[in-house]
């Protein structure tokens, strides 16, 4: 017999544990790409580089910056906490978050895993990218009633 009550508490559980490990490994990008810029001679950029998560409007998680041709330019940085398994790693996006990676320049994907205490992370290669990766988990459906 399904006890709803405790699935209820659970699914909370895990739903609270999954946005701590987002949080966590959104400030530990803000930490990399601070000290990237920093290490770089750019300590102007690094304390620009913010978490704007809360701004659901932006589509990312992280601004940022990179230099192209002595030039600041923004980066927008999705990030997404990933359990490593093996050599693999997995996690959904969005048809936005799809969108944005194909289709901006500057929309970039850091999946980051724990590695015991530390936390690492993988940054997508676009030139690499294959929609062989895909697979569908969630479909819209629209279906036209009458009444």
């Amino acid at each position: 017999k399904r006890n709803v009550q405790r699935e209820a508490e659970d699914f909370e559980k895990s739903q609270r544990k999954k946005n701590l490990h987002g949080r966590q490994a959104e400030d530990a990008v803000v930490i990399y790409e601070r000290d990237y810029l920093n290490n770089h001679m750019r300590p102007d950029l690094a304390n620009r580089v913010v978490k704007v998560s809360k701004n659901i409007s932006l589509g990312y998680d992280v601004l940022s910056f990179s230099i192209k041709n002595g030039i600041a330019v923004e980066k927008h940085i999705e990030v997404k906490f990933v359990q490593k398994t093996a050599n693999y790693i997995s996690f959904f996006l969005s048809a936005n978050e799809l969108e944005n990676f194909k289709n901006d320049d500057n929309f970039f994907i850091y999946c980051v895993y724990r590695d015991g205490r530390n936390f690492k992370h993988h940054i997508v290669n676009k030139e690499r990218w294959r929609d062989e990766y895909l697979k569908p988990h969630v479909y819209q459906v629209r279906i036209r009633i009458s009444e």
